[in-house]
């Protein structure tokens, strides 16, 4: 098996999937400097009883003593805590990263992760977001606000693939726009807002409807599910593809989702806007083609290659000797890169 650089490119990659149900939405919250405002002006518009699990993650230094609770309780009144390695999160709660360790949630508890050591690359917020889509899905709310750097940016691209959110504060509105700026840069955010915006779109979400139950139930059609139907219509006009083919339950998330953004309820009134308004069509189809991709996906494909696939392949072979691989369809590069460490290994 591929061993350093296997191990390197998989610290980007999601967990083993969780299958508890999740009930309730959690935010993942990435703050750095200039974060404490931010912080203090998100909460000051979050009711306590959201039934939202929030977790704030900064940059902090092992020898720091962070005050972030005092400071914050004046802005709500939730419990806030610092995480605890092996504790389930729990609702209408704020958990603090510790100084001493990252975080990652696994089986609904969260585990610390050692730092890396001193003159490495330390991401965090990256870190516990990958932890967070995996977990949580569809559930997930990624919120980037003030801080420098690009911490952020790479899991919120895993929460976006898994039907998840992505809230960015608005960089004229941010002390410090390195984080908000690259956020914004990888095309995913949502909702792009001031901190008090941000919140108060928030907080919608655990009453927002959704019409899952009435998609792809069997039988004779609904009137959703013909509505739903014709929006498929429309988008495969532009695409040159027939989404009916495709999986409804990710379809259906997906323009929930759209519709969610738009502050729409009724899925009729949904897909008047889908007719007339082609930008609409665009941001749907783009959501319908994001792709869930990462550094050795398919573990026992990858194990077949490198077990019996290449031994065969370079039996007879010098090393003067040129051989072609094709990697198909590749999205991103994730699949290409790892073809190629395997090879180069």
């Amino acid at each position: 098996m591929p061993q350093k650089k296997k191990q390197i490119a998989e610290t980007n990659t999601i967990t083993q999937k969780n299958e508890q149900p999740i009930e309730h939405f959690v935010v993942g919250i990435g703050a750095s400097a200039g974060g404490l405002d931010a912080l203090q002006e998100f909460f000051d518009n979050i009711p306590s009883n959201t039934g939202i699990t929030y977790c704030i993650l900064q940059h902090l230094s092992p020898n720091f003593k962070s005050l972030m609770d005092e400071l914050l309780s004046r802005h709500t009144q939730m419990k806030i805590t610092t995480a605890i390695d092996g504790e389930q999160l729990e609702p209408n709660r704020i958990y603090l990263n510790p100084n001493e360790s990252s975080i990652i949630i696994k089986n609904g508890k969260f585990n610390y992760v050692p730092k890396e050591k001193r003159g490495t690359l330390n991401l965090p917020i990256d870190l516990f977001f990958h932890s967070l889509a995996n977990e949580f899905q569809e559930k997930s709310i990624a919120v980037i606000l003030s801080g420098t750097g690009t911490d952020g940016s790479r899991g919120i691209k895993t929460i976006k693939e898994v039907g998840g959110t992505i809230m960015v504060q608005d960089p004229q509105s941010a002390q410090f726009d390195g984080m908000p700026n690259s956020a914004i840069s990888t095309g995913l955010a949502e909702y792009v807002n001031t901190p008090a915006g941000l919140a108060l779109e928030l907080i919608k979400f655990p009453g927002k409807p959704s019409f899952m139950r009435n998609v792809n139930i069997g039988g004779s059609a609904t009137e959703t599910e013909f509505i739903f139907g014709k929006i498929l219509d429309e988008i495969s006009k532009v695409a040159g593809v027939d989404f009916k083919q495709y999986k409804n339950s990710t379809l259906v998330r997906r323009l929930e989702k759209r519709m969610s953004v738009l502050n729409i309820s009724g899925i009729s009134d949904y897909f008047e806007i889908v007719k007339k308004n082609e930008e609409e069509r665009q941001n749907l189809l783009k959501d319908f083609f994001i792709g869930v991709t990462n550094f050795f996906r398919d573990k026992a494909a990858f194990d077949v290659i490198i077990e019996t696939i290449l031994p065969e392949i370079f039996k007879d072979k010098n090393s003067s000797d040129t051989i072609r691989f094709w990697s198909v369809g590749c999205a991103t590069g994730e699949e290409a890169y790892s073809l190629a460490i395997i090879l180069d290994e």
